[in-house]
């Protein structure tokens, strides 16, 4: 999965574990508003990739 969003363009996509978390998370970028976020989420949509927005506490 990482390597499909780099290939679409989503160059800031990386893997990472979250706290607690045994599994592996691939996320597309990290954005600094709402809005933005809900942009790239609408474009990964229309890639057919299944995606969510995941806020930081």
């Amino acid at each position: 999965m990482l390597k499909k969003l780099k290939k679409s363009g989503f160059n800031g996509a990386e893997k990472v574990v979250f706290d607690l978390s045994e599994f592996f998370t691939v996320i597309a970028g990290r954005y600094n508003s709402q809005d933005a976020a809900s942009r790239a989420i609408a474009n990964l949509k229309a890639k057919g990739i299944d995606a969510y927005i995941h806020r930081k506490k």
